[in-house]
């Protein structure tokens, strides 16, 4: 028997394109559930993890060509040829327009000026035919879709797994229960208000954070609601958030103080289409954005992400991020909600995110760094689509941390994953769901643009010492190190001297996912909390990204030009790490 669709969600099940056995149903709607997803999801044919909203599609669109304007006014229906999975021959199907980004592509991203655009069509039993197949390629013969320039609009699938404590609680925070065990996504309290706190100058470098982004209001025990918030570190002492606002000069910037481009927070909006939107409007969880217009929602980041037991509160996980970057360094944040409130992400929302970043950037402010704490599997089309807005941020000066990805907390050590691509030539593609040997290729995105040389991206794990206190005895003269695990021999040799031939040294281990191809720095643990009463949870990649930014930061103020090998050189040092969680160089920077 299939789940019982929720009352709540008008897309919960059937989930047309997905496999259809029980357990598929079952599993995709657990994700849906476990995620605060509303919109229909489904398996990408042949693909066992890549998860996309079916009858959707990215379309990268040349602007300035009057043939274009029809692919490029939100709400409009025009016919595309389309050719869906498993055919060969094109049909004509009617597509509806559902967004076309506030931010156009930088001209030179595909050598010509063009925008991003979500389009969607209905499954038409007569058009494509009982396999009513929701994936496919449009076929452009007006050549107004750039060359490579169309893909799913897939899923992006953390953060939800990582669980940062949120600024306010009623108790103390409990040991960490993974969703969906025990945890449910809250209902969202979205609401207008612009970020607010103390405005950065000039001097100040920006990072700007892609994420469910940020909430600078707070109650406090005497009822009082302030923008200020007790340091972790001095509880009596009260903080601001230090925030970015671009300035009056940048005009074709509209959202000032940040942007919220969820696509579904819009379709739920009192702008949204009363026909094609009705679903959204429905959604008895997002019924306080039926009041709001497009351009309210735009220009309001709030962190409405929210998990809760029934006791326990946790989330506003982009909150965090921000206060870390704020509290480890002089950096002013530059919030951008790409997350909706149960921590889930679009891949079309993720790339307005990054077009608002390179609009905002510019003579007068410069965004020096984008803090990334997501990891999404994508297969090859997305990576090409990806690739080049991230050559698009090179180009710009402009630094990606990214966070590595997490293990499951229930697992043992094993599930952490050693990040790598199977790329096969010719033609380079590679598979998600493909086995290499017998360990599963695990390639994340943006971490392993870290990789590329021709990507300024900078990709974060954690890492902590041995619990068994591992010790390195390492002879002076240049020859093999040797691991012994124990604790009495670090006994020994710090009460008494080291023998002439040989140094102690503390040996490293990864905590979450590792690689010496495509992370490039682990930061040690503990990683202090940021809010008084939050819990100290924070030994996830997520957080040790943002650690990184906020250092990275600081650090360009005055070395704008730096190139990767110098600033790793400048912010870290070398450790030894045990062989089979070895990273980049081995990397490593203390968090304190």
């Amino acid at each position: 028997m299939k789940p019982t669709p929720n009352p709540k969600d008008p897309y919960s099940t059937p989930h047309q394109g997905s496999e259809s056995d029980d357990k598929q149903f079952k599993k995709l709607d657990e994700i849906k559930a476990t995620l605060g997803i509303y919109s229909p999801i489904a398996l990408i044919p042949g693909f066992k993890k890549l998860i996309a909203v079916p009858y959707q599609k990215i379309l990268i669109v040349r602007t300035g060509l009057s043939i274009s304007s029809e692919l490029l006014t939100p709400n409009n229906q025009t016919t595309l040829d389309f050719i869906p999975v498993g055919s060969s021959t094109p049909i004509s199907l009617p597509v509806r327009v559902v967004r076309v980004c506030e931010y156009p592509n930088p001209d030179d991203e595909y050598g010509m000026p063009t925008n991003t655009v979500l389009i969607e069509w209905q499954p038409i039993n007569t058009l494509l035919g009982e396999s009513n197949k929701p994936f496919g390629t449009f076929v452009d013969d007006k050549s107004r879709i750039a060359a490579g320039g169309q893909i799913e609009n897939l899923i992006v699938q953390d953060p939800p797994n990582n669980r940062p404590g949120p600024p306010i609680v009623t108790v103390e925070a409990a040991e960490d229960i993974p969703l969906p065990d025990g945890f449910f996504v809250e209902d969202s309290d979205f609401t207008i208000h612009p970020p607010q706190g103390t405005v950065g100058d000039s001097t100040n470098p920006i990072v700007a954070v892609l994420d469910t982004g940020i909430k600078t209001q707070f109650n406090h025990d005497d009822g009082t609601t302030t923008n200020q918030y007790p340091d972790s570190s001095q509880p009596s002492r009260m903080k601001s958030f230090k925030l970015a606002q671009v300035g009056a000069e940048s005009t074709n910037v509209l959202n000032k103080n940040g942007y919220s481009p969820v696509t579904n927070y819009l379709r739920a909006s009192q702008d949204s289409d009363p026909v094609a939107d009705r679903a959204y409007r429905n959604i008895s969880t997002l019924t306080r954005l039926s009041v709001l217009s497009n351009e309210k929602i735009l220009n309001s980041p709030y962190d409405d992400h929210l998990i809760t037991n029934g006791e326990e509160v946790r989330g506003r996980h982009g909150t965090t991020i921000s206060a870390i970057i704020n509290q480890k360094s002089t950096a002013a944040v530059l919030p951008v909600k790409i997350f909706n409130h149960g921590g889930q992400g679009t891949l079309y929302d993720l790339l307005c995110g990054l077009n608002y970043v390179l609009a905002c950037h510019g003579d007068n402010f410069k965004v020096r760094v984008v803090n990334l704490s997501l990891a999404g599997q994508f297969h090859y089309d997305a990576y090409k689509l990806l690739y080049a807005k991230f050559r698009a941020l090179h180009k710009a000066g402009i630094w990606t941390v990214a966070a590595a990805g997490n293990r499951k907390i229930t697992d043992d050590e094993t599930s952490r994953r050693e990040l790598k691509m199977n790329v096969t030539a010719p033609p380079p593609r590679f598979d998600p769901s493909a086995n290499t040997s017998t360990r599963e290729v695990w390639n994340l995105f943006p971490a392993c643009f870290a990789g590329d040389p021709e990507l300024s991206v900078i990709t974060v794990t954690t890492v902590r010492k041995s619990p068994d206190k591992d010790v390195a005895l390492q002879p002076k003269s240049p020859t093999s190190i040797w691991v012994l695990i124990g604790t009495l021999l670090g006994i020994v040799f710090s009460l008494f001297k080291s023998p002439k031939k040989f140094t102690v040294t503390p040996v490293y281990k990864t905590v979450n996912n590792y690689g010496k191809s495509f992370v490039s720095v682990g930061v040690v643990e503990p990683l202090t909390k940021v809010f008084k009463n939050a819990n100290s949870g924070l030994n996830t990649t997520s957080f040790a990204a943002a650690f990184f930014s906020a250092k990275l930061a600081d650090y360009l103020k005055d070395n704008a030009t730096a190139n990767r090998q110098r600033i790793l050189d400048d912010l870290t040092f070398r450790g030894e790490m045990f062989s089979n969680n070895e990273i980049a160089d081995n990397r490593l920077i203390c968090y304190e």
